[in-house]
């Protein structure tokens, strides 16, 4: 990651509210596994969405503690299709944190 991306990434525009292009793709599947073993918590994940919505870097910022349920936050997060953030009308760059919370 050269210099220029790096500036770049601090120019994005910060969203504080996500919209989702289709939520449920957005959803992470609760590992079986987890749920067996009690395992919950809530992850924070740091994501860059590109003008069309995709996104194109996941971050963790705050784990669950588990790393099968930050595991599955992060698929969803990449799997995520979001409404492009707006500067003036255009479709821009963003960046945005995504909370999820796995209870049962």
């Amino acid at each position: 990651e050269n210099l220029e991306q790096k500036n770049d990434i601090n120019k994005l525009v910060e969203i504080a509210q996500v919209n989702y292009f289709d939520k449920k793709k957005c959803s992470p599947g609760y590992p079986r596994i987890s749920i067996k073993r009690g395992e919950k918590g809530k992850v924070l994940v740091s994501v860059i969405i590109n003008k069309e919505g995709f996104v194109d870097l996941v971050e963790l910022v705050e784990s669950s503690g588990f790393k099968r349920l930050d595991d599955a936050a992060i698929k969803a997060a990449k799997n995520c299709r979001f409404v492009a953030a707006r500067r003036n009308g255009v479709a821009v760059r963003s960046k945005a944190k995504v909370p999820y919370n796995f209870v049962y």
